[in-house]
């Protein structure tokens, strides 16, 4: 699949729109190829490569080595001042920002000459040279209005990253005694929990783009925005990694009880989710208060996301299993619910 860009340079139009802006306008009957070999396309590029569980996971740990090279390295900027790295890129300093090439982060990780930085230098050979990477605890296609609860629910909150780990850890000591129950219980610090929560779409989240192009039809008669009403609803993915120190590599047991934690915590997130729209209005401790409604809604709906995620970090009894559409390394048995097998869909 790819977008013949030379196409639509030939065939795009200026059109005089109803408020007398001049607007771009491609022809009406090149509304499915914009829709399917540009915005798919797009869409596409973001779930095989950008935002790619492989390319999470090399990106949290080159901010790993780039946070050890921010504390031990300098770069000389305007006027001879000396500055941090991440100082000169947010600062945008003319000297010192063209110098953070490629090139220059590789000679200082690959000579290993500078002082500080043998920390960083051991992190990026292991896991960006050997490939050594964190492994995936949990890959979850977040579920739309009707996939897992009913449509009466409405879209999920979607939960933010502190809160997806505080939950995976809450169960994780009540996963040992179901998961492996003979084998010991290994440590696992918050600081080795990552969580990437990423949004697929066609550039505009929600909205459908096609309905902001302004078409026209023969002899350049003016044909509107056309609402096609059949773009596919915006996808969330949530990601959680295991990185383990270097010193200590990974193990299935591990992966596998962490894994069973997040499946059990999801369940309770879509059952809270649900039990709030049965009662008819949000639990008290989800409702908000005077001072989000006063920050307005784009403040209150993070906030409320955060709330109901945490509000399932405490394992509750769950009578029944509902399909979640989750992806590990290393996943539990997947025939038997009480090992963390992927939930049954509720009728």
């Amino acid at each position: 699949r790819q977008f013949d860009h030379d196409r639509y340079l030939k065939l795009v139009k200026v059109i005089v729109d109803a408020d007398g802006v001049p607007t771009l306008s491609p022809p009406a009957k090149d509304k499915d190829t914009l829709r399917d070999n540009m915005l798919e396309l797009r869409k596409t590029l973001h779930h095989m490569a950008y935002q790619h569980k492989a390319t999470k996971k090399l990106e949290c740990h080159m901010l790993d080595i780039l946070s050890t090279i921010d504390e031990h390295v300098r770069v000389t900027g305007e006027g001879g001042r000396k500055m941090k790295i991440s100082e000169a890129a947010l600062n945008v300093d003319t000297v010192a920002y063209p110098k953070m090439t490629d090139t220059f982060v590789e000679a200082l990780l690959l000579t290993g000459e500078q002082p500080g930085l043998e920390r960083a230098c051991a992190e990026y050979d292991h896991r960006i040279v050997r490939r050594k990477l964190m492994r995936l605890v949990a890959h979850w296609d977040l579920p739309r209005v009707g996939e897992a609860f009913t449509e009466r629910a409405g879209p999920l909150p979607v939960p933010d990253g502190d809160s997806v780990i505080s939950g995976v850890l809450s169960g994780y000591r009540a996963a040992a005694a179901v998961v492996r129950p003979g084998e010991a219980l290994r440590a696992v610090a918050l600081e080795e929990l990552r969580c990437s929560v990423v949004a697929l779409h066609y550039g505009m989240k929600e909205h459908d783009p096609i309905t902001r192009v302004l078409f026209h039809g023969k002899a350049n008669v003016r044909r509107g925005y056309l609402n096609a009403g059949d773009a596919k609803p915006l996808r969330h993915k949530v990601f959680v990694f295991w990185n383990p120190p270097v010193s200590e590599p990974s193990d299935v047991t591990t992966l596998e009880r962490l894994t069973h934690s997040f499946n059990e915590w999801a369940s309770r997130l879509i059952e809270s989710h649900e039990a709030s729209a049965a009662a008819g209005r949000l639990p008290s401790n989800l409702a908000p208060s005077p001072s989000m409604w006063s920050r307005g809604e784009d403040a209150f709906v993070p906030a409320l996301a955060h709330d109901v995620a945490s509000s399932v970090s405490a394992p509750v009894s769950r009578p029944t299993l509902r399909s979640l559409r989750i992806q590990a390394s290393c996943p539990p048995n997947m025939d038997d619910p009480a090992f963390g097998g992927l939930p049954k869909r509720v009728p």
